[in-house]
């Protein structure tokens, strides 16, 4: 991102040395990335990659070995019925009769 052009041009010069030495055909072609514009691909050959900002594990637990303490309050779903704002709110508005309204 910061180099100067003697630095790019040597940058250059070094890959085609690569590509030499390693015996690739001449008309390989070398892939210029900006800085932080790196693929996935590209990344998935350095073990240790992060990106700036990136977050590491799962995030913050913020409850952990505890259990909720729930009051148990006795529940019978047919009186439900007996109410029709009870029967509203809890979308029971059918009691099952067999009559229409």
């Amino acid at each position: 991102k910061k180099a100067n052009p003697n630095e790019r041009k040597t940058a250059m010069k070094t890959a085609e040395d690569f590509i030499k030495q390693m015996k690739y055909p001449p008309n390989s072609q070398i892939q210029v990335l900006p800085e932080g514009g790196e693929t996935p691909i590209f990344k998935q050959f350095f073990k240790n990659w992060k990106d700036k900002g990136q977050s590491e594990g799962f995030g913050k637990v913020y409850v952990t070995e505890r259990i909720a303490k729930i009051k148990q309050v006795e529940f019978d779903a047919s009186k439900l019925h007996t109410s029709p704002q009870m029967a509203a709110k809890h979308n029971m508005v059918d009691d099952a009769s067999g009559k229409t309204e």
